[in-house]
């Protein structure tokens, strides 16, 4: 009988480094899944660099990998086609599959967001160059954090920062690009008083993200392997009608989400966005768009360079049927992957 295992890359997820790894003797067809916004996901600091977990796995568990006959990578959010083929090099006499489910966590998001629809201001009245609301703080946003304060942007809005936490990512941010800074600490910035469900805080923050021209999108720091790995910030700028700024995964601003349907964006200053490391991407990006942020003026100029695309994306937001899209990606997927997800509805909506 053929040996089947299913990893599911969660916060769940125990690597079992101690006890020879996750991947069991004689398997023969593997099936891993990622949702890429999870601890077992995330970004860690190796040597002078940022690496993805599951990269660092895979080295971790070659020996067994190799032994394997079929791998099959299936992506609950997004993409990992290129990370399919990175797999399929690493490991030449294994058979290597991959399977886009992106909607399996993507419907919830974009169905949380389509019940705010009715809280859009009826007139338009945009005031501000640029916005963006953070509820946990990542190393990306607090790169955002530090630049909106150093140029003085208004409308970005942030938790607190203890000085413990500022050191621990200006260790990270010194060892990618070698420079060095003194830690902060910062009260927080908040848009509302009091504390909110995720739910209730997108349909209150309608009339802020309307009033501005840009959103800057700064999601959970993906891998640069995923594509169209968006999260409901990204569905939220497109029902405001507001034009997304991604500071995201390698070319997050070129690529859109074009799996789903959408439209990428134009007007950006996008040399940096296919930097391959990720501090040096953020802060390029930040700096080559400050001009943007900072200028009424020039955000309107992007603004009125996308009306077409912003037209587009809210129209297919709103009138795309994404339970039926949900029930044919799923269809699509191989009868192994159906009856797991089936039994065991992870990241599920």
């Amino acid at each position: 009988m053929i040996k089947v295992q299913h990893i599911v890359f969660n916060n769940s997820l125990d690597f079992k480094i101690q006890q020879g790894g996750i991947v069991e003797q004689g398997v023969e067809i593997l099936y891993i899944y990622f949702a890429d916004n999870c601890d077992s996901n995330s970004l860690c600091l190796v040597g002078r660099q940022l690496e993805w977990k599951p990269e660092i796995w895979i080295d971790l568990e070659k020996e067994k990998l190799q032994k394997v006959k079929e791998i099959n990578i299936v992506s609950l959010r997004g993409d990992l086609s290129k990370f399919s083929k990175h797999i399929s090099n690493t490991f030449k006499n294994t058979e290597v599959k991959h399977h886009a489910f992106p909607l399996h966590m993507q419907k919830g998001l974009i169905t949380s967001v389509l019940e705010t629809k009715s809280n859009l201001p009826v007139v338009e009245n945009r005031t501000k160059s640029v916005y963006s609301s953070i509820g946990m703080m990542r190393l990306n946003r607090y790169i955002l954090v530090k630049e909106s304060i150093d140029k003085g942007y208004d409308n970005i809005f942030y938790p607190a920062i203890s000085q413990q936490q500022s050191r621990d990512y200006e260790y990270q941010i010194r060892q990618c690009n070698g420079v060095l800074s003194g830690p902060i600490t910062l009260e927080a910035k908040r848009l509302f008083d009091k504390p909110m469900s995720l739910q209730e805080f997108n349909g209150k923050q309608i009339k802020h993200l309307s009033q501005s021209y840009v959103n800057i999108v700064a999601s959970f720091p993906n891998s640069n392997w995923i594509q169209y790995g968006n999260c409901e910030k990204f569905f939220n700028s497109i029902m405001c009608k507001t034009v997304p700024f991604m500071l995201c995964e390698k070319d997050s601003n070129t690529a859109g989400l074009q799996n789903l349907g959408f439209l990428p964006y134009v007007g950006f200053e996008l040399a940096n966005d296919g930097i391959i490391d990720y501090v040096h991407r953020w802060q390029g990006l930040l700096h080559d768009n400050s001009h943007i942020f900072s200028d009424k003026t020039n955000a309107f100029e992007v603004y009125n360079k996308n009306l077409g695309i912003i037209k587009h994306n809210f129209d297919h937001l709103t009138k795309t049927d994404w339970a039926s899209a949900k029930d044919q990606q799923f269809n699509n997927m191989p009868r192994a992957v159906q009856e797991y997800l089936s039994a065991r509805p992870i990241w599920s909506n």
